[in-house]
Formats: C-alpha cells, sequence, structure tokens
C-alpha cells in the first residue's frame, strides 16, 4: 500500500476517534445532568406538585424506566448538540 493512502487512512482514524470522543463526552456530561434532573425534579418536584394538586402519588417516584428514559434523552440531547455546534461552526 503507498505512503499517501497509509496516511490519509491515519488522518481519518484519528479524526474519527477524535470525533467519537467528543461525543461521547458531550453525551456522558448530558446523560449525567439528565440524570440529577430526573432525580429531584422528577422524583422529589414533580410527585410534591402532584399531591398539592389533589392526585395521589409516592414521594419519592423514583422508577428505573423514568431514569431510562430521562439518560436516553440526554444521550440524544447531549450528541445532537455537539453535532450541530460543530456543523454551525
Amino acid at each position: 500500500m503507498p505512503r499517501a493512502t497509509t496516511r490519509v487512512r491515519g488522518v481519518a482514524s484519528g479524526v474519527t476517534v477524535a470525533a467519537v470522543g467528543f461525543l461521547l463526552t458531550r453525551s456522558a456530561t448530558a446523560a449525567s445532568t439528565t440524570a440529577a434532573l430526573w432525580l429531584v425534579a422528577a422524583g422529589l418536584v414533580m410527585p410534591i406538585w402532584l399531591r398539592v394538586l389533589g392526585v395521589r402519588t409516592p414521594v419519592p417516584n423514583l422508577t428505573a424506566a423514568g431514569l431510562i428514559g430521562h439518560v436516553l434523552w440526554g444521550l440524544t440531547l447531549g450528541g445532537g448538540f455537539a453535532l450541530g455546534r460543530r456543523w454551525l461552526n
């Protein structure tokens, strides 16, 4: 294989690894933020607010499905935000 082709493949691999690392970092930050949001807002604030309105809910209202939903949303939002910023800059 010619050296130029090897260099191009090396640069392409490096760029791919950097892009994936960038997306994972942003997504991990967003996922941890949404997990904290799930704990506070969905677990405590929402059930207390619903009780004030007369709806009987357990306090705290922490379910695995709620956590998974919030984390998946954070991963999607963080990855999309990171990609959008890179394309717009």
